[in-house]
């Protein structure tokens, strides 16, 4: 097993939960400054999962001999309604699923079957968290409500093209 190699991995799996920690929680603070409680609530829900996702990261990192890097890889972006937040979301939660499951690939190629199986229980869990998204965007096709924010910018859909992004 390469050690470095897992702990790249496992580093840049950290800022993907640090930047989706940051975008749920200004997603929760908007939706609940401007009355959308259900979404608001969902949104720090989720944030507070994808802690729990960074702790685990971290200590297979610490146990490997890593160091954390817990810099913020990406500026936050900023969406124009709900729906978009969702939206965004949803994107964010699948490109995540599948980044886990590359990575988790990756691992076997290792020899790392410890971080493996860490990637591939990460992956189900951030594909679930898009099922819970993508279900919100059907019920908000009738929101039309604008949370006044920022327009959004094509980080994520640029992302989601480069698949070296995953590993």
């Amino acid at each position: 097993m390469n050690r470095d190699q897992s702990i790249i991995l496992l580093n840049q799996s950290v800022a993907d939960e640090l930047q989706s920690i940051h975008q749920y929680l200004n997603f929760h603070l908007y939706c609940q400054r401007y009355g959308y409680d259900m979404l608001a609530n969902m949104f720090d829900r989720i944030a507070i999962v994808e802690i729990k996702h960074l702790e685990l990261l971290a200590d297979r990192i610490s146990f490997l001999g890593g160091k954390i890097d817990l810099r913020l890889p990406n500026n936050i972006q900023h969406c124009t309604t709900a729906k978009a937040m969702v939206a965004m979301a949803t994107e964010m939660e699948t490109l995540s699923g599948k980044c886990y499951r590359r990575r988790a690939l990756a691992m076997i190629e290792n020899s790392d079957f410890v971080s493996q199986k860490l990637f591939e229980e990460l992956a189900l869990q951030e594909m679930e968290h898009g099922k819970v998204f993508y279900s919100k965007i059907r019920s908000l096709n009738d929101l039309s409500a604008t949370v006044p924010c920022i327009a959004p910018s094509q980080f994520l859909r640029k992302k989601i093209l480069e698949k070296e992004y995953c590993l």
